[in-house]
């Protein structure tokens, strides 16, 4: 997936990609009925995100069995869209700089509660990295 398509997504096109992967496939009504509390839009503006989706490399639609529905299925999965926008903001944001990174990663724990699980996982990582430059 090229960088330039990753920085042209929005918040409403992601939580659009979250029902889509949830559900595995959607058609527009269901994804304006999953988001309609948090938001609530024209049926007209989520075809039209969706197309845009679509047209980003996104998605795909195949014809329901009904013959008149479009159903859309992610091209992605959401752990390679995860790091590929994760890498782009790591290169971009903080010009690929590792201490930058963990300076944002303190100031971030400062300011959000992080679990005792978490903490383990976090040191279970860094453990296997070591691991591999040993």
């Amino acid at each position: 997936m090229k960088k330039s398509k990753l920085s042209t997504l929005g918040k409403l096109e992601l939580e659009i990609m979250h029902v889509v992967w949830d559900k595995d496939q959607a058609t527009v009504q269901e994804v304006k009925d999953a988001l309609e509390k948090t938001h609530p839009g024209a049926y007209s503006t989520f075809l039209t995100m969706m197309r845009s989706l679509e047209n980003k490399g996104f998605l795909k639609h195949d014809m329901h069995e009904d013959g008149r529905t479009y159903v859309y299925k992610p091209l992605i999965n959401r752990e390679e869209l995860s790091a590929n926008i994760f890498q782009d903001i790591y290169e971009r944001l903080f010009r690929s700089s590792s201490e930058r990174l963990l300076d944002a990663i303190d100031a971030l724990f400062q300011k959000e509660k992080i679990t005792y699980e978490e903490v383990q996982n976090l040191k279970k990582l860094i453990a296997e990295k070591e691991e591999q430059n040993e």
